[in-house]
């Protein structure tokens, strides 16, 4: 065996410096996987054993050595490493930083277990004692049973109905107990996996554990939860894109629902990656079932889907059918600025049956700009260098909430030739409420919470996060098409997934 073990430090490095090389003492039994603790300057920080190589870049006279039979903290398994390597090649991020998020660090004071999980937050899951889910459970229970039996490890599941789809993720949970293996469910928001845990059986949630962000755990908490992970005790672990990050014991399934939600990329820090992406490559590392569902699929999941001819699951009808209307119509006729007359119809039908309506306008506010016509001048955020909205009579930023009053002239040319250009969801519903003066109508958005049981609804996309709602005849999307011109080159598929 080699005199030098490569140690890759837990804590925060250079790029170029990914891993650190040591001697070792005559006496060892250290194996790859260990977290030890090693010298580091004046003191001695944790480190991963990740390699005994035969030689090194630093000449052996300048090498440290590690203490004498040294206190393994942890050990993780091989595939474990291999998964960070890939992740941290293929986003270009730093080894020890992929490692820190896999490993938990290790408090100064450890609280016994039993201490640890009446303090941590996850034995308290929010789960409805009372939920029960009233769907006809043979075919799914069946189906299930196919899934965990069949040589195929990769589905595209299409998904119509909620229920048929939380109903087969309880199945599988409990066919992934009865095998004595874990399985994983990614929600791509903390909202999306609160409604699957209003269906979730109380008899299962001893076995279960919820992960929302790692971040938001304490060092005694995330020990915890990751040694119970870890040594399989819990045998469902429900979470966001951050419970990629645990350490699995013997990982059976993977379930990421709403694949192609924008929510599963990790845009706002490093690393940067895709949750579906590393589903993938965790479900590889352990030849676990890969099932990911979607209405929409992305472009990248449904072509791979295609070539390596993944398994396809259809659950409940798709018993609408869109209708697209151009817009010039409404122009041209002049019989309503914004709506045409086909949506305009078909809300008076609805009305007509005393039925509820449903629209969508993905603009906050009266306007999405306030411009002057004389010189250009555009009102801009002072904190965000964005056009600021009119709303209310103000005019607002919605990105960072700064408020202030309207302005009654330019402040460039002094003129008082200012248009708010652009729509917004107030006034839609101004135009929705002159036409319809009898229809009960409410707006319902971020920062107002209206009705849902009014005959028309009116509002942004993110009714669609919300737990429930009341069934709706007609659903309509004002200005689809202006989600084209957003600056992603996903825009057009982005699109469709929302529609």
């Amino acid at each position: 065996m080699s005199n030098i073990v490569r140690i890759v430090p837990l804590r925060k490095m250079p790029r170029s410096m990914d891993y650190l090389d040591y001697l070792l003492p005559e006496k060892n039994q250290l194996i790859i996987g260990n977290v030890i603790e090693v010298p580091f300057r004046a003191k001695a920080i944790l480190g991963l054993v990740v390699e005994f190589p035969k030689t090194s870049d630093i000449a052996p006279d300048k090498l440290k050595t590690i203490a004498i039979d040294p206190k393994v903290l942890l050990t993780i398994p091989c595939q474990q490493i291999d998964l960070a390597k890939k992740i941290s090649e293929h986003y270009f991020y730093s080894l020890p930083g992929i490692l820190r998020m896999m490993i938990p660090e290790i408090p100064k004071r450890v609280f016994k277990q039993s201490d640890a999980n009446e303090q941590s937050g996850y034995k308290n899951m929010r789960i409805r004692r009372d939920a029960t889910c009233h769907v006809s459970t043979k075919n799914i229970k069946k189906l299930a049973e196919q899934i965990f039996c069949s040589k195929d490890k990769k589905y595209l599941l299409f998904n119509y109905d909620s229920r048929l789809k939380y109903k087969l993720f309880i199945e599988m949970a409990r066919r992934s107990i009865k095998a004595n293996k874990q399985i994983l469910f990614l929600f791509p928001t903390v909202s999306r996996m609160k409604n699957f845990l209003n269906f979730f059986p109380a008899d299962l949630s001893d076995a279960a554990a919820v992960i929302t962000a790692i971040a938001t755990l304490g060092k005694n908490k995330r020990l915890a939860l990751w040694q119970d992970i870890f040594s399989g005790k819990h045998k469902i672990i429900i979470g966001t894109r951050s419970a990629l990050f645990f350490v699995f014991k013997n990982l059976g399934a993977i379930v990421v629902d709403d694949s192609h939600s924008i929510d599963y990329k990790n845009y706002d820090q490093n690393p940067r990656f895709h949750g579906s992406t590393v589903a993938k490559w965790l479900s590889a590392q352990h030849n676990s079932i890969l099932l990911l569902t979607s209405c929409a699929p992305r472009i990248v999941d449904y072509f791979e889907a295609k070539n390596e001819k993944w398994k396809q699951i259809i659950l409940g009808t798709a018993d609408w059918q869109p209708q697209i209307v151009n817009s010039e119509d409404i122009y041209n006729a002049r019989a309503s600025k914004h709506l045409s007359f086909g949506l305009l119809d078909a809300l008076q039908q609805t009305l007509n049956a005393n039925q509820r309506s449903l629209l969508i306008v993905n603009r906050k506010g009266t306007a999405t700009s306030l411009v002057c016509s004389d010189c250009g001048f555009v009102a801009i955020c002072p904190n965000c260098n964005l056009p600021m909205s009119v709303a209310d009579k103000n005019l607002q930023c919605f990105r960072c909430g700064q408020r202030q009053d309207i302005l009654l002239s330019c402040p460039n040319c002094k003129g008082a030739n200012l248009k708010q250009r652009g729509i917004g969801i107030e006034q839609v519903a101004k135009e929705v409420k002159k036409l319809y003066p009898n229809a009960r109508l409410s707006i319902v958005c971020e920062d107002k919470d209206g009705d849902l049981s009014a005959d028309i609804v009116i509002a942004t996309a993110e009714i669609l996060n919300k737990p429930s709602w009341p069934q709706f005849s007609l659903v309509g999307v004002v200005y689809a098409d202006s989600a084209l011109y957003l600056a992603d080159y996903f825009a057009s598929s982005r699109l469709y997934e929302f529609l």
